[in-house]
């Protein structure tokens, strides 16, 4: 989207206030910024709308800055190759009017059809592979609110997976664009450590979807990083059962909200919430 791209480019200067010394030792220090989490996602933000741009018009220099982006920033040449991309993005803010050709007809059809109002809702399950048991565990918990197959995304969990040939990051992508997603961030370590997950951060920020932030057990709200942060209020699946029950009766609330459900009575909705905090004590257990 325009608008986003825009805004990205405009947050250079803050970006690259985030630059910083190597530690190296035994070696010349340099300046990095490979490994400041808010940059990678921005990055992944600026790549997912470039992509977008890419897709439609085939445009030379699109395809060269996100073949730069992703060889580059490795750590001993950061500043220069953060020069080269600064330079390249600001050049594309220059002529932003011919990768978004559109009359006032076509900008109108346009805003019609981005307006998420009119996209069909669907949860997203970001996660890392590694902590697929606990993913399966939430596809079972949001198909106890009340939801179907067509409206869960979840890349571990067979049914609510990516279909045989697709493309991977293509059907990402496809989701964003076409449903109104509320994606579920499943956070631990090994979701920081998953560049696949990260990615998929990058493009819900980039995009404003509404979010759930889910901490798994051992994971602290002091660990959380990058532009999804620890200023919101998050569900950590290893505190009191009266807070976990407390907080599911909220996300149940959205849901129900959300989707257009049909709310189930208090009791039948209390014996699938307990189960589910029962599956997940099990699995701290283990």
């Amino acid at each position: 989207m325009k608008e986003k791209l825009l805004e990205l480019i405009g947050q250079i200067s803050d970006i690259e206030t985030l630059f910083h010394k190597s530690s190296g030792i035994g070696t010349p220090q340099v300046e990095i910024i490979y490994d400041v989490q808010e940059f990678k996602l921005w990055l992944q933000a600026v790549k997912f709308e470039l992509t977008e741009i890419h897709k439609r018009t085939k445009e030379e220099f699109i395809r060269d800055t996100l073949n730069d982006i992703r060889m580059n920033f490795r750590g001993w040449h950061d500043r220069d190759d953060f020069n080269t991309l600064k330079g390249d993005l600001t050049a594309i803010k220059d002529n932003i009017d011919s990768y978004y050709p559109q009359d006032k007809s076509s900008l109108k059809a346009g805003k019609v059809l981005e307006n998420t109002a009119m996209k069909n809702p669907k949860i997203f399950i970001s996660h890392s592979s590694k902590d697929v048991d606990y993913a399966t565990q939430l596809v079972t918990l949001f198909e106890d609110m009340g939801l179907n197959d067509d409206q869960i995304f979840c890349s571990s969990v067979p049914g609510y997976d990516i279909p045989l040939d697709k493309d991977i990051f293509e059907y990402l992508r496809e989701q964003f664009l076409q449903y109104k997603l509320h994606v579920i961030f499943v956070l631990s370590p090994n979701y920081y450590d998953s560049k696949i997950s990260l990615n998929e951060m990058g493009a819900a920020w980039a995009l404003r979807t509404n979010n759930t932030s889910i901490l798994l057990p051992g994971f602290d709200f002091s660990q959380m990083e990058g532009v999804i942060g620890k200023d919101k209020i998050s569900i950590k699946l290893d505190k009191s059962d009266d807070e976990m029950k407390d907080k599911l009766n909220q996300l149940y609330s959205n849901i129900v909200e959300e989707f257009g459900l049909t709310k189930k009575r208090d009791v039948i909705w209390e014996r699938k919430r307990d189960s589910f905090i029962s599956e997940i004590k099990k699995m701290r257990e283990c």
